[in-house]
């Protein structure tokens, strides 16, 4: 990773961090986020997209990050044939969706 894009997703993950501090936990994915993984126009095949991605998803957002979850899904279908890094970030994205899903559905039931 270039040192431009590497400052770049640092300043990102820290501005995650600082909104979930200042929201208690109720996380708005901030414009500049949802625009750092999109600025490539096939944003499925940037790490630092996929990375981002995985790092926004929380219970307010589920149902907003889906249709992104629903286009790598569909762009890796055999996710064998990626290297193992890339394997890794799509799971963490996957991982952080589903337990996400599993609160969010928890809290409905409850309610």
């Amino acid at each position: 990773m270039s040192d431009k894009s590497s400052s770049s997703e640092l300043k990102d993950r820290a501005t995650l961090i600082v909104d979930m501090l200042e929201s208690n936990g109720k996380n708005k994915v901030n414009a500049q986020i949802i625009n750092s993984i999109f600025k490539h126009e096939n944003w499925t095949q940037y790490d630092e997209a996929i990375i981002l991605l995985g790092n926004t998803i929380r219970v307010s957002n589920v149902s907003n990050v889906s249709p992104l979850i629903l286009t790598l899904i569909r762009k890796y279908k055999s996710l064998d044939k990626e290297e193992v890094e890339k394997q890794r970030r799509l799971a963490t994205v996957g991982i952080n969706y589903l337990f996400n899903f599993r609160k969010l559905s928890k809290k409905l039931m409850k309610s």
